[in-house]
């Protein structure tokens, strides 16, 4: 027996001694191994980049979260993706020499110096940026393809004489386009959104240029013009623009795809003689089905491969059986419930059908052309449970097709609905006005506008809501007050019965006839910005007017409008910008224009743009030269001292009354040295582009509570409002509670960071689009109709939208947001799961406070990792049953405040998934009484990998890892900011060597060993 326990123990002794050795080796290649992970150093010079999240980017486009760059490492990267970063500074990117690609959209970037010289770029994404210069472009050899939208560029003149093939410039403050001539390989040309750009004329320079694509969407521009003459286009976008007749344009005979939504035109039929024609857009446009039969009738479009009809009002689509090659349609967003047409279609492959009235798709299973390579959504629809199955059977042969899962069932078939309307009914062939007057009325968006539903209206403001019909506003027989600017109207003949309309603003139209107006006693006439050549006035009735603005039309006849502003008795306001023929003041001393003194007299007149040099008739106005005193408005006198004569500026110096100069030599009317376009550029403290207001007539702020609101707030003086260096100083404002219903003017508070404008009359957000510094933004309980341009601001971090209905929380994604916003409030807004998942879109949010909407899922709040150490989310008030994918998020730990208090929490999550909530960390409040106080917990958590646990603890001062095996309950645990020496022997000094996939199978490994040999050791 002791002989056999000798040998037992012999060979157990072996086997150790065997073990131990191997565990040796282990440790000796652990070392090596684990040491060429974090010390290897590629030779070279080492890179440092100055703005932290440039450097971040890279590490993560080469795979090296820490540790020092080498250049050698940069050296053959041809693309770089840096967009939505935050990063302001390019610095370092001269290390990268054979970079071709540079995609760096959404930051904060003004400076281009870095890529002067750079030997290999041929793209640059830079859209959505604070870049205004750009002669650092002209120094990049290779350059060819360029994207600047979204930025603050007005100078084109460094790119003259450059090779660049594409230029994208939308959304900018570009004017002048004489560079482009001297681009002379130039095919791709995009300026759209440009709102400096408000005369076809200044297209001139792109006549003889090699321009293929062009894209005009959303300027003012009324006409074709020379877009005519380019005959080398092959696609043109002229969405949204005022054109109102595109006579000429089948001189394009190359065009191949042309966009005209949002047009209103009484002519379509040139475009039926463009024989390349493929592609082709006509949304935004209410199309009757005999329009549209006749525009797409047979042997017309016989080449077009695609179409876009969305927002047409269709019903009828039998036009497209004349479309025998079309691939592509897109007719989503209409009334359409009969689809049968498509079914002829052989070589459709791409079909767009969401939100209508379709019920019917089972002849989509006979359509052979629909392969793996077809593309249909029919979701919003109410389809059939017959349909849904065909739906799911296309999806299995390949088809990529978009549907809703559940069938809608077959509704009840109702009674037959009257025929006619009811005769006191009020009819509308606009849908927006017809929407704005719902919206005035109190009234939902079902049944009839009875006429006693409109009795009481006396005041419609319509501002920006693409209207182009204003048929039925007529029957508003209390009216007074209406405002409809900024949209698309031609003719105003329903307002000629409008008896009691006391004032009316209609500036940024397609106007052209005022005789409507004619029989009308109206005070106030604001049509500034229309296409108007006669000013047909009644006589008998200009003697009401106290306020006029007819600047930036098209009038010819100076004498018309001469006899017509002298009998002018009790003007004012008077609003004459960038009238060319206005070439005097002579009419003002003729016996019956006003010229007496006080409120009763003229005291605002805005000449900006006219061909006037002397202005000596004002001296028999005694506001002008005895000064006047205005309760609630300032008096002015807007004139451009380049274009007085010398005696002129001299009488200006002794009036009383406020001037203001806008000093351009190119603006002088007749006398322009150029052309008489708007351009402010030669005064520095004062740009005319979408950011700035003009005088037309008026002051800076439209509304007068904003202008009390501003000097009660600030401390400023009625003049100060004037000042543009004094407004540009305030840098925080509350406006809230002041019954403001226009910003208008508050662009020129160019330098804020922080604006409080809560409840308040604010239907429209535009002017505040040029403030890219706010951080800071409370627009809460107001009743805007469209939150979409927040998206668009760079730096803004805390955003208050509460208790406004139209709430989207979609429309915040795609812009700046992204990287930006940190604190989101949306109380009592409608928000529900359709838009939460927008939620992922803003990826640095640290606090989300929505109570009281109608939230049931909160999946979208899995992939967000910033809401520890101190963040916020506040749900209380919904609908929320299940917190599991909270849990499942382990950044929600360390410091977060998750109040979730009256949901209808199940019983998992109460008892159970709060709980572990609280042991990572997260204060968790569901109400009094439904959970249980555990205050002892730990912020623990962690994965499985490889069958071992790996986690991590956050919290105090750097980060912990753990390493534990199943069944060993000690593990090892060690802070980054303090490694220990055996630790950092081992390379165990960065979490990228801890979770490499070998270092972690060495370590289970040992660890197994090591169990063994402890076991063997005790004699087991």
């Amino acid at each position: 027996m002791d002989h056999y326990m000798n040998i037992f123990n012999t060979y157990d002794k072996n086997i150790i001694t065997f073990v131990f050795f191997a565990l040796f080796s282990l440790l000796l290649f652990f070392h090596m191994h684990t040491g060429s992970i974090v010390h290897a150093q590629p030779s070279g010079e080492v890179v440092n980049f100055p703005d932290r999240q440039f450097e971040i980017a890279v590490r993560e486009q080469i795979g090296k979260m820490s540790g020092t760059i080498d250049s050698s490492e940069l050296m053959f990267l041809d693309e770089l993706e840096l967009e939505s970063r935050g990063i302001r500074d390019l610095t370092g990117i001269e290390y990268f020499p054979n970079l071709d690609n540079l995609r760096a959209s959404n930051n904060n970037i003004t400076d281009l110096s870095p890529l002067i010289g750079h030997p290999s770029i041929r793209i640059v994404n830079l859209g959505d940026n604070l870049i205004s210069d750009l002669s650092p472009l002209a120094q990049i050899p290779n350059l060819e393809w360029v994207y600047l939208w979204n930025n603050r560029i007005s100078d084109l003149s460094p790119l003259k004489g450059t090779q660049i093939r594409t230029l994208y410039l939308n959304n900018n403050m570009v004017s002048d386009l004489s560079p482009i001539a001297e681009m002379n390989r130039l095919e791709d040309l995009g300026i759209s959104e440009n709102p400096s750009i408000n005369n076809v004329e200044m297209l001139q320079p792109l006549t003889n240029s090699t321009i293929e694509r062009l894209d005009l969407d959303g300027l003012r521009i009324r006409s074709l013009g020379p877009i005519t003459t380019m005959l080398n286009l092959k696609r043109l976008d002229i969405n949204g623009t005022q054109i109102t007749d595109i006579a000429g344009i089948d001189k394009l005979t190359g065009l191949e795809d042309l966009s005209i939504s949002g047009l209103r035109l009484n002519d379509y039929s040139p475009i039926k003689n463009l024989p390349f024609l493929e592609w082709l857009s006509i949304s935004n446009t209410n199309w009757t089905t005999e329009q549209i039969n006749n525009l797409v009738s047979p042997g017309s479009f016989q080449y077009l491969k695609g179409l876009t009809c969305y927002q047409c009002n269709l019903t009828d689509i039998s036009f497209v059986k004349n479309l025998p090659y079309i691939e592509r349609l897109e007719l989503f967003d209409n009334k359409i419930s009969d689809i049968s047409p498509v079914y002829d279609l052989q070589y459709l492959n791409s079909l767009t059908l969401e939100r209508n009235q379709i019920r019917d798709i089972t002849g989509f299973a006979e359509m052979i052309g629909f392969g793996y390579d077809s593309y249909i959504r029919v979701y919003d629809n109410p389809l059939t449970a017959e349909s849904i199955e065909v739906a799911r059977n296309m999806e299995s042969r390949g088809v990529f097709i978009e549907y809703p899962q559940f069938a809608t069932p077959t509704p009840t078939p109702l009674p037959t609905p009257t025929p006619t309307p009811p005769a006191n009914a009020v009819l509308f062939n606009d849908y927006n006005l017809e929407k704005g007057i719902r919206k005035e009325a109190g009234l939902g968006q079902n049944g009839y506008i009875l006429r006693k539903d409109v009795a009481e209206i006396t005041r419609l403001e319509l501002d920006n809501l693409s209207i182009y019909d204003i048929s039925g506003i007529e029957q508003l027989p209390n009216l007074t007050n209406l405002r409809l600017p900024n949209n698309n109207i031609t003719d105003i003949s329903p307002l000629k019965n409008a008896k009691k309309l006391k004032k009316l603003k209609l500036n940024n139209n397609s106007i052209r006839d005022l005789s409507p107006l004619y029989e009308l006693k109206l005070e106030k006439i604001d049509v500034f910005g229309n296409n108007i050549s006669d000013l047909n006035l009644n006589p008998a009735n200009l003697k009401h007017i106290i306020d006029l603005n007819i600047g930036d039309n098209n009038f010819n006849d100076a004498n018309q409008l001469f006899e017509v502003l002298g009998q002018l008795e009790n003007v004012q306001k008077l609003g004459l910008f960038n009238i060319e023929p206005m070439d005097n003041l002579g009419w003002m001393s003729n016996g019956v224009f006003n010229t007496d003194s006080g409120e009763e007299g003229l005291w605002r007149l805005n000449i900006i743009g006219t061909s006037i040099t002397d202005i000596s008739d004002l001296s028999s106005l005694s506001n002008f030269t005895d000064g006047i005193s205005v309760e609630g408005e300032e008096p002015r006198f807007a004139y451009n001292s380049e274009c007085l004569s010398d005696e002129s500026k001299e009488k200006v110096q002794s009036f009383k009354i406020d001037t203001n100069d806008m000093p351009d030599p190119n603006n002088c009317g007749f006398h322009n040295t150029t052309s008489s376009n708007q351009n402010f550029n030669n005064n520095q403290n004062f740009n005319n582009n979408i950011g700035f207001p003009t005088f037309n007539g008026g002051s800076f702020f439209q509304d007068p509570q904003l202008e009390q609101a501003i000097m009660q707030e600030v401390g400023f003086s009625y003049a100060m409002l004037s000042d543009l260096n004094a407004l540009s100083g305030i840098n925080s404002i509350n406006l809230s509670g002041r019954q403001i219903y226009s910003l208008e003017g508050i662009q020129t508070l160019m330098n804020l960071t922080e604006i409080d404008i809560s409840n308040n009359n604010i239907e429209d957000l535009w002017w505040l689009e040029p403030l890219y510094n706010l951080e800071h933004i409370n627009i809460s309980n107001n009743p805007i109709y469209d939150i979409g341009m927040l998206r668009n601001f760079p730096r803004l971090r805390w955003l208050d939208m509460s208790r406004i209905n139209n709430n989207n929380l979609w429309d915040l994604t795609g812009g700046n947001l992204g990287s930006s916003l940190e604190t989101l409030i949306v109380y009592q807004s409608g928000i529900d799961d359709s838009h939460m998942d927008a939620l992922t879109n803003l990826y640095n949010l640290r606090e989300f406070i929505a109570p009281e909407n109608n939230i049931s899922r909160v999946d979208s709040l899995r992939g967000l990792n910033n809401f520890a150490n101190g963040g916020q989310i506040i749900l209380s008030n919904n609908g929320i049953y299940d917190l599991g994918p909270l849990y499942d998020n382990p950044s929600l730990c360390c410091g977060l405040i998750l109040e979730i208090m009256n949901n209808p929490l199940n019983q998992n999550s109460y008892d159970n998934i709060a709980n572990e909530l609280r042991r990572r960390g997260v204060e968790v409040i569901v109400g009094e009484g439904q959970y249980t106080n555990n205050q002892n917990y730990s912020n623990q958590t962690s994965t499985t990998f490889l069958g071992t646990d790996i986690g991590y603890t956050g919290g105090g001062d750097g980060t912990s890892f753990f390493y534990e095996e199943e069944g060993n309950s000690r593990g090892f645990l060690f802070n980054v900011d303090s490694t220990p020496e055996w630790a950092t022997s081992l390379g165990l000094n960065d979490l990228n060597t801890l979770l490499d996939p070998t270092v972690i199978a060495i370590f289970g490994i040992f660890i197994t060993l090591l169990g063994t040999v402890a076991q063997m050791a005790r004699g087991r």
